[in-house]
């Protein structure tokens, strides 16, 4: 395996010397120093720091972000180093006393170019296990009040020369705190159902409080809540003062407009509507979760009770939960692809050292392990073999995937292979990733993958012809006007629908638990590509993190499914979990389709 420079940033709760930054909160300060191991480092030897607190303040710490920019004689790194800078060792989860530690690392491009970059380390510890959101994307907005900190720089010596390393920090000494009157309206001694009619803020959070204690306008319990800032839907718990976000999902939430909403809770399946979509009569839940609350009083939740009419608590009776199958429907199956012909569905993912292993179902649920399908005694590449996808084209079968961070192409004349490689090189001389062939119904075919750049990767797209040979002139980047997704965009895949190309990718690190499933579209193969207003289309819960690298499938009925994978648990990445759930596109008034997923889900669904 590659070698790196990478960094570990570990939680020691003893004293030493070097960077030394205090940050106010609550009126106590925070005390860290920050010192490498040593001063001299050997060529392609990880770098190691100790980040240590005068743990005085912690009592007010909430959360903690940390990042660290490196350069070379204050110039950047030099050209000669431009691999990919990421942590081969793992970012697991590590627990020094009532704190959490996770780390999270991508790398970026400087200002000037290729020829350096900067990498960046991450670090969050939460005393409340509450973890941070959404801060890839925008430093700004994260909690209120913070601290934003230069710590410093501290000098190593690496491979001879010096390195200097730059540490910036952020600090939140506060839980995000309610701002609305909580009133209370009915009680729910039972199973129950909930609706009402919300006319959203200006900005911030509006909804139906449940399952809670009211009483001073405060609430302990559960809010199905409407965010018009952050155009999402979702569920939090508050425990009077502070409250934690359970599930969220983006969707067209526009403020001072009134949106219809439904609550239902039956046997602790807690689920919730948002009608936003006049045309979409049967919407997906924002949320279909399990969690049981034990308090009965119900009521709203806004900074006017104006802005909740026709309020209405109906009982209802439990009812028994049946279902087909509930996520995962398979363990160890990242980087999913599902290929379907006569009755049997074909998986494939990243799941050996040496080549791919398949998997066969009938029903998309119960799947059953085949055996080896490509060895790299047949095929091109020697290690790294990630995300194959396979597709019947000319009445042969032929495998795109990933090896050694570069493409490949591999054909059979059965999807169960074996498959072999159809010349002795790589797709392209660069790196590239998470292939995927879009066969357009004109007769064109197109290759859209994941670049890799020095601390970064983008979503290109390369014609193919006739034969399948891609024609390295026509490689080109993917655009979208708002931007992708910071860093890193991998994990592309391409749908056609009603005469326009949607195109779905995986935004952030795969070891982020933020890691999700985006939309843009276009009305060309090659853009520009525009968001979709709701976005992202698939999101982590408290439940299930790192919902990304994904594929479409339609049953022979035509229902439309998303296959993707998750961690293994809250703590941990590997080894990743396939999941299943619905899929759909719903008509909106802009006239262009809108792609809805129903997910993720964790409790009893039906398949069909």
């Amino acid at each position: 395996m590659k070698k790196f420079i990478c960094v570990i940033l570990s939680l020691v709760l003893i004293l030493s010397s070097a960077i030394s930054v205090s940050a106010a909160g609550n009126g106590k300060e925070l005390e860290m120093k920050i010192t490498p191991e040593k001063s001299e480092y050997a060529k392609d030897e990880t770098i190691v720091f100790k980040t240590e607190f005068e743990n005085h303040s912690l009592d007010s710490l909430e959360n903690l972000l940390l990042w660290v920019e490196y350069e070379k004689n204050g110039t950047g790194l030099s050209s000669g180093i431009t691999e990919r800078i990421y942590d081969e060792i793992g970012s697991g989860v590590i627990n020094s006393g009532d704190f959490k530690l996770s780390e999270e690392r991508f790398a970026s491009i400087s200002s000037s170019g290729i020829k350096s970059f900067f990498a960046r380390a991450f670090m969050f510890i939460s005393k409340t296990g509450v973890e941070l959101r959404e801060y890839f994307n925008d430093f700004a907005n994260l909690f209120t009040p913070r601290t934003t900190a230069d710590l410093g720089s501290v000098t190593v010596r690496y491979d001879g020369e010096d390195v200097i390393c730059h540490f910036y920090g952020k600090y939140i000494v506060h839980k995000s705190t309610t701002n609305a009157v909580a009133l209370k309206k009915a009680s729910t001694d039972s199973d129950f159902e909930i609706s009402a009619d919300i006319s959203t803020e200006k900005s911030g959070k509006s909804g139906i409080v449940f399952g809670s204690e009211i009483k001073d306008g405060a609430f302990n319990g559960g809010l199905f809540f409407i965010d018009s800032e952050r155009s999402t839907a979702g569920i939090l718990v508050s425990d009077g003062t502070s409250y934690d976000v359970l599930a969220e999902k983006h969707i067209s939430i526009m403020p001072e407009k009134a949106f219809k909403v439904k609550l239902s809770y039956n046997n602790g399946y807690l689920k919730g509507w948002v009608y936003y979509n006049p045309l979409d009569e049967d919407p997906y839940p924002v949320f279909d979760i399990y969690e049981e609350f034990t308090g009965t009083d119900a009521g709203i939740f806004a900074s006017d009770e104006n802005r909740i009419k026709n309020f209405t608590v109906t009982d209802t009776e439990k009812q028994e939960v049946t279902g087909d199958y509930s996520n995962p429907v398979s363990l160890n199956s990242p980087d999913p692809y599902i290929y379907y012909e006569n009755g049997t569905y074909y998986l494939y993912s990243t799941n050996r050292s040496d080549g791919f292993d398949y998997c066969t179902s009938t029903d998309l649920i119960h799947w059953v392990k085949k055996g080896m399908c490509a060895s790299k005694n047949d095929i091109v590449g020697e290690y790294w073999f990630w995300a194959p996808e396979v597709y019947k084209y000319n009445n042969r079968y032929y495998m795109l995937y990933s090896t050694e961070e570069h493409m490949a192409l591999a054909v059979a004349d059965s999807p169960c292979g074996p498959f072999r490689k159809t010349n002795d090189s790589f797709l392209f001389e660069h790196k590239g990733i998470d292939g995927h062939i879009m066969f357009d119904d004109d007769g064109n075919n197109y290759l859209y993958y994941s670049y890799f750049a020095p601390g970064c990767s983008e979503i290109w797209i390369c014609d193919m012809d006739e034969n399948l040979n891609v024609r390295p002139e026509t490689n080109r980047i993917i655009r979208s006007p708002e931007g992708m997704e910071g860093h890193i965009n991998e994990g592309p895949f391409v749908l056609k629908h009603n005469g326009y190309y949607y195109l779905t990718y995986s935004g952030e690190d795969y070891q982020s638990p933020n890691y999700s499933v985006y939309v843009a579209v276009s009305s060309s193969p090659d853009g520009p590509f525009v968001k979709q207003t709701s976005n992202p289309v698939l999101t982590r819960t408290d439940y299930i993190n790192g919902t990304g690298h994904h594929c479409f499938i339609s049953n022979p009925e035509g229902q439309l499914y998303i296959a993707y994978h998750s961690h293994f648990s809250s703590t941990t990445i590997h080894n990743r979990k396939l999941n299943i759930d619905k899929a759909k596109f719903v008509p909106t008034e802009s006239g262009i389709d809108e792609l809805c997923v129903y997910g993720p889900t964790l409790t009893l669904q039906n398949i069909k």
